[in-house]
This record gives C-alpha cells, structure tokens and sequence, in this order.
C-alpha cells in the first residue's frame, strides 16, 4: 500500500499558515512517492460543544475544499463534528483514519492538538504511533515578518475591527465574500455612482466592519472589475436610528444588469469609516476621492 500523508484541522480560510503546513506535506509526499489527505469538518467544533462561543466563517466549505486542493491536497475528506467523533481519543480518531481511508502518515501543524485527550507533544505523537501505526510527524511554525503569527482567530478579529489589509496580509489574499445582488433605492444614480445592492451572503461568514471599502469584483462572467462598498446605514440618505445594514457596491464604468447575479467581493483597503455629509454634493465629492483612492491600489495589500 502507498503511503498517505493526512492533515487534520477547520482550515478556515486556509490562510498562510496552512499553507506553509501544505507546502511542508507536498515535500514529504514527494520524497516518498505518496498522496495527500485534508481531513476536515463541516461544522466548527465550538458549534457543539459551546455554540455561544462557535465564530463565524473565513469562506464556504466549498471555498475552503478548493483552497485546500490549490494549497497541495489531492482530496479533501469533510467530516460532521458528531457528539461520537468528540469522544474519541487521539489512537481511536487516528485508527479510522487509517481504517476507513488509507491514512499512513499524520502531518501535526504547530500548536495543534487531536483526540479528546489533547494530543499535542512529541513523546504523545510516539505513543499514538506505537498504538496504531501511523506515523506522526510535526510542522514547523509559520510567521509573517516582523516574528508575527496567523491564526484565523487573528483574521477574524482584524475583519471586525475593519482592519482588512492586515487580514489580507495573513490570508496571502484578499478577503472575499459573495453575495446577490438585489433591488434598492437606486439613490446612487442620481449623483453619478450607481450602485448593486447586495444580500444573500453566506450564512454565519463574518462582514467587514462599517465603512467604504475599495474591492476588486468578480462579475457573472469571472471578469475582475475594480470598484468600491459602503457597508453600514447610510446615514447621509437613512434618517431613522433603525436603518438596516446595508451592502452597497459601485462597479467603476460599469453598466450592466446585475440584478440575480452573484457577485464576489474581493476587499482590497478600508479607505474610511462611514460618515454622514450634509448634501448630495459632497457625498459625491468624497466619493469621487474614494473612487480615486480605489483605483490606486494594487490586487494585493502589503
């Protein structure tokens, strides 16, 4: 039998530290002529065990499956996070794997524990090893320069806090959220900004804080336009207090029907907060301004 080299984790948003883990894989299943395994879950473990507490999302499980396969797995196995699969042990969860799917070789990535029992240390690897026959081998840790770490944690406190460069930077990529788009009060046309009202995002993946957000748009077509979002209440033309959040997108020279359409937004920089102005008029100019900033900005954050 050929050996299968296997990793175990969320993998949310398969961000740079998984990928350092995945580059780590790629290399062992080179040198022994093996393939590669990501074992992962459908739903967060904090779902079940304190769903007060569970995040919310980086991307779909459909992103996530196609980021681990662009990351160097050959397959991807989705398991539901069952009360059963919790109660068992690091050996037991490590026997099914090597049961049920061929698993050879456990690659473990930094600081990561398996099994109910918490298996997390070099003399713990050997142990489970010992019991089951799979090897365990462990990954060296991923930083940013500057000794900084990347966790999904990280990114999601930084997408919170409208930090979107920083969780861009730890993403390797540029945040991305799709949604429909859907029938407003086409306010936007009449200064010059027409805009595509979006709802329909995925449920439980987590919104950029308030403000205006230059973006990079992919189109029905997989065409990438650049453009510009306010996400928030639109104080300048809302004036109740209870105003619905709202997700609001000019595409720059752009002038299609995107009405049913699924869009992707690809934030690039939060260029400012969201504020109120006393006029059309100098909405229009501020925007003008964003539109400019926008358009100077590279696919990628640094």
């Amino acid at each position: 039998m050929s050996a299968k080299f296997a990793a175990i984790g969320m993998f949310d948003g398969v961000h740079t530290g998984h990928r350092h883990l995945w580059q780590q894989i790629k290399a062992l299943c080179t040198a022994e002529g093996a393939s590669s395994l990501a074992v992962t879950f459908r739903n967060h473990p904090l779902e079940l065990i304190a769903p007060d507490k569970a995040p919310q999302y980086l991307c779909t499980l459909e992103e996530r499956t196609a980021l681990l396969r662009q990351a160097g797995a050959d397959d991807v196995l989705v398991l539901d996070f069952t009360p059963e699969l919790r109660s068992l042990t690091a050996a037991e969860f490590t026997s099914m794997l090597a049961r049920e799917h061929g698993v050879t070789d456990l690659v473990m990535g930094f600081n990561h524990s398996i099994g109910c029992d918490r298996v997390s240390t070099p003399q713990a690897y050997s142990e489970v090893s010992r019991l089951t026959g799979v090897r365990l081998h462990p990954a060296t840790e991923f930083n940013l320069p500057g000794n900084r770490s990347v966790s999904s944690s990280a990114i999601r406190r930084a997408i919170n806090e409208g930090d979107i460069t920083a969780a861009s930077v730890m993403l390797g990529r540029p945040y991305s959220i799709g949604g429909t788009v859907c029938h407003g009060q086409q306010l936007g046309r009449t200064i010059g900004f027409p805009t595509a009202n979006i709802s329909g995002w995925p449920e439980r993946q987590i919104m950029p804080a308030p403000g205006v957000y230059a973006l990079d748009i992919t189109l029905p077509d997989k065409s990438l336009r650049r453009g510009m979002a306010n996400i928030g209440k639109r104080p300048t033309v809302e004036t109740g207090d209870n105003a619905p959040l709202s997700v609001e997108v000019n595409i720059f020279d752009f002038n299609g029907n995107l009405y049913g359409e699924h869009l992707t937004l690809h934030f690039l920089k939060r260029l400012r907060t969201e504020q109120r102005f006393d006029s059309l008029d100098s909405l229009r100019e501020q925007l003008q301004r964003d539109r400019e900033a926008s358009l100077s900005l590279s696919h990628l954050p640094t």
